[in-house]
């Protein structure tokens, strides 16, 4: 496993299909000793821990997710062959180094069919204004990789806020399939602010954060209120962003948990006490596992609060602010 040689993409995908704790073990050995950003902060804090050692993921030191913006995150001797970068609404851009897209499209396929069925039972068509100028963001690269696999002419691309195309569009698909409308919150808003009413039966999926396009709204409230004006029945949400390579997804049955898939593990911790697992049901920062980035950084610490349930599912609460973590930002100063 050690050997950098022999870990080819498709050695990697088996790995994922048997996320066992064995495998998450061979993963932390990996990065900690072939990982150099990974290994000088383990080092800087002292986290250096056995493999052997590791009994569950909670146990496995996860990078803050602010060396993205940072540094170059990617395991010795491979080479980017794709890099995703983030908005830059709050500073500097993070970089997400992707060696193997390959890897990047099983899980993005395994991961929404998990929930929602092959891509290609869909019509998909997404309304992202604000990304004309981003061809490098991994939430355009998501949504044009789903509408590839549905393979259907009608898939849409609206980079723009254009009702007057988007509706008569809506409307005319056949219904020998479902639609999905991915969007971003502030665009679901601007529609509302029209007055639009959108086709009761389609399925949105909104993928979170309004970018500093205005306040923040809770979930619960954005969606309670996107239903009583745009008239729709079904809205999910997927969360994601540039650093991880994996997915998790709201269902009908969990409107607001979401789910994640059997390669990626997510845990929180205490929002006061760097290092220390938060309870069940306990707001804290959440930590994710994803085995997508095998090749980048698999542990990382977010800076989203939020809530780990027993069953895996999690809640997102909101951002996290540096300062009210007391003596938090001090362990990362000279890293």
């Amino acid at each position: 496993m050690a050997s950098k040689v022999d870990i080819t993409p498709e050695y990697v995908i088996r790995l994922l299909k048997n996320a066992t704790i064995e495998v998450w073990q061979k993963a932390y050995e990996l990065h900690a000793k072939h990982n150099p950003v990974y290994n000088q902060w383990l080092n800087l804090t002292k986290r250096q821990i056995h493999p052997a050692q590791l009994e569950q993921i909670e146990q496995v030191p996860h990078l803050p997710i602010s060396a993205f913006k940072h540094h170059r995150i990617i395991l010795n001797a491979f080479e980017e062959k794709l890099i995703f970068r983030s908005s830059g609404t709050t500073g500097l851009r993070s970089k997400h180094y992707v060696a193997f897209p390959e890897i990047y499209h099983w899980s993005l396929y395994h991961g929404f069919k998990l929930y929602f069925g092959n891509p290609e039972r869909y019509w998909h068509i997404a309304l992202l204004p604000g990304y004309e100028e981003r061809p490098d963001s991994s939430l355009i690269y998501m949504v044009k990789r789903l509408m590839e696999h549905s393979g259907q002419e009608a898939n849409k691309f609206f980079v723009g806020l254009k009702p007057e195309k988007l509706i008569p569009l809506l409307g005319s698909l056949p219904s020998d399939r479902k639609t999905i409308l991915w969007s971003v919150p502030y665009a679901l808003l601007d529609l509302v602010g029209k007055e639009v009413k959108l086709p009761s039966n389609i399925i949105i999926i909104e993928t979170g954060g309004m970018k500093g396009r205005g306040p923040e709204w809770s979930r619960q409230q954005l969606h309670q209120y996107l239903k009583q004006n745009l008239g729709v029945q079904t809205i999910l949400s997927e969360y994601g962003m540039t650093e991880l390579l994996s997915q998790a997804y709201t269902t009908p049955d969990h409107p607001f948990k979401f789910k994640v898939p059997p390669w990626m593990k997510v845990w929180a911790r205490d929002l006061y006490v760097p290092f220390r697992q938060a309870p069940y049901g306990k707001a804290g920062v959440l930590c994710i596992a994803d085995l997508a980035n095998f090749y980048s950084m698999p542990f990382i610490e977010t800076e989203d609060i939020g809530i780990v349930y027993e069953d895996g599912t999690f809640e997102i609460l909101g951002r996290l602010e540096y300062c009210e973590i007391r003596g938090c930002n001090l362990l990362y100063e000279e890293f």
